[in-house]
């Protein structure tokens, strides 16, 4: 008995890895692709700008392209970087689902890439773009995103391990890796917490009202864990809109309605659809207990945060064209996919129990997971075949 276990375990490993090694080949030229043409992503333009010392960067990704640029002198150490980043994050969502869906080896793997490489339904009646315009989530030609979504799965996993021990009190450990993370992540990107720190905000006020305002101390100390993020925005805010005409002192915020939304697309209200099917199914799914469940209502927090900010804000300036606040959104509906992928796989764990219309939901939302995950895939080998991600 034990030997067949070892060996199905051992078979299961082989499906991961010749499934990482198959991802890893595309990926190493995806980003090959975009080294040698600067119109092919953004790669090869935030490599220029953290090498160039007359540039002024943001992003905590700047320090360790140059550092790898100091070491090897080669743009291939950069790309081997942010490969291991995407297979680090694709391996992250592996285990956010074995750790709280309790999947196996393969199926972990499997759903791990699902979720990290999935992409919105693509419709071209709807929308001529794949990942333009919609609110895609496989966004390969940003190497920050790829980071933030690595980041995130940890920062969100961390989040759901805190407020389960809320109650015995929060461990410092597990309060200052979140605190180290968050702030990391925001240091390549700040769409993260923007999106989550409001998320986790209404959710802490929420449960201090319902617990009759009781442990005042325990949710300020695990407020406080946002304050170094709100740090690095801040002098992230210094270098992007203050001190002269190299920090684009005429950019800045304001409101547009839609502005974001309107980018590249011809049915704005489809597009989230698109984007959203898959949890939109399982939030169908999941109604009963919607607001019970933290980690969907965390998720649909942080998609909602995204979507209003998508909607309402717009940049100013030179960067009013990037869309920069549709990555909120891409980072959310990225964690928000993993929660429901979790639940879905709980819900189809009880399937004898479940009833006709909910089987049938059941096989609806597995049909949309594996739609979008499909539309990833070809995102990924059409990127390959044309040269760019204007796909």
């Amino acid at each position: 008995m034990r030997e067949r276990l070892n060996k199905a375990a051992a078979l299961q490993w082989a499906g991961v890895l010749v499934l990482y090694a198959v991802t890893a080949g595309l990926l190493w030229r995806i980003l090959q692709i975009q080294i040698a043409n600067p119109y092919a992503g953004d790669f090869l333009v935030h490599i220029q700008t953290a090498l160039d010392p007359t540039q002024t960067g943001y992003s905590a990704l700047n320090p360790v392209y140059q550092g790898l640029w100091a070491l090897t002198g080669s743009y291939d150490s950069m790309v081997l970087f942010v490969l291991l980043m995407c297979l680090g994050g694709i391996a992250a969502s592996g285990w956010f689902l074995h750790r709280y869906a309790g999947t196996g080896i393969f199926a972990s793997g499997l759903l791990g890439w699902c979720c990290f490489c999935a992409d919105p339904v693509y419709l071209p009646f709807l929308n001529d773009y794949r990942t333009l315009g919609v609110q895609a989530f496989g966004v390969w030609h940003n190497p920050t995103l790829i980071g933030i979504k690595l980041l995130g799965v940890f920062v969100l996993a961390l989040y759901l391990r805190m407020v389960r021990q809320f109650d015995e009190g929060l461990h410092w450990r597990d309060w200052l890796a979140f605190m180290v993370l968050l702030a990391l992540a925001t240091g390549v990107k700040p769409s993260l917490l923007f999106c989550f720190a409001p998320a986790m905000a209404v959710l802490m006020l929420w449960d201090f009202v319902r617990g009759r305002c009781q442990r005042f101390g325990r949710y300020v100390w695990l407020g406080c864990s946002v304050f170094p993020a709100l740090a690095v925005v801040l002098s992230q805010y210094l270098v992007l809109f203050a001190g002269g005409p190299q920090q684009h002192e005429e950019s800045g915020l304001a409101f547009s309605l839609g502005a974001n939304l309107l980018q590249r697309t011809q049915h704005p209200i489809a597009s989230i659809l698109q984007s959203a099917a898959f949890v939109l199914a399982v939030a169908v799914l999941c109604a009963g207990s919607l607001l019970r469940d933290r980690m969907l209502c965390m998720g649909w927090g942080m998609t909602g945060f995204a979507y209003l900010q998508h909607i309402f804000l717009v940049e100013t300036g030179p960067r009013a064209s990037d869309g920069n606040w549709t990555w909120g959104t891409s980072v959310s509906l990225f964690l928000l996919f993993l929660a429901s992928a979790v639940r879905l796989w709980q819900q189809t764990g009880r399937w004898k129990e479940q009833t006709p219309l909910r089987k049938g939901l059941i096989c609806l939302c597995w049909l949309l997971l594996a739609w979008q995950s499909a539309c990833g895939l070809e995102y990924m080998l059409l990127f390959i075949k044309n040269g760019t991600f204007y796909l």
